[in-house]
């Protein structure tokens, strides 16, 4: 379970890479090399994500550090 504070930050989090998918501090997961796709961390959060093809940003996966 997340605190609101948690929360509150993921979500800026989100809106910053979607707003700019070439965040410094993100690197490459070479998930798929056709379709590259990227991790980002933030806080104890890590976003999995890559641009798809239109340009929008898609949100793959989230990874949640444990306890």
């Amino acid at each position: 379970m997340s605190s609101p504070r948690d929360v509150e930050s993921l979500e800026r989090a989100l809106a910053a890479v979607a707003a700019n998918p070439a965040l410094p501090g993100r690197v490459p997961s070479f998930y798929d090399p056709a379709l590259p796709s990227y991790l980002y961390r933030a806080g104890s959060v890590l976003i999995h994500y890559r641009v798809g093809p239109r340009g929008r940003v898609e949100f793959l996966n989230l990874f949640f550090k444990r306890p």
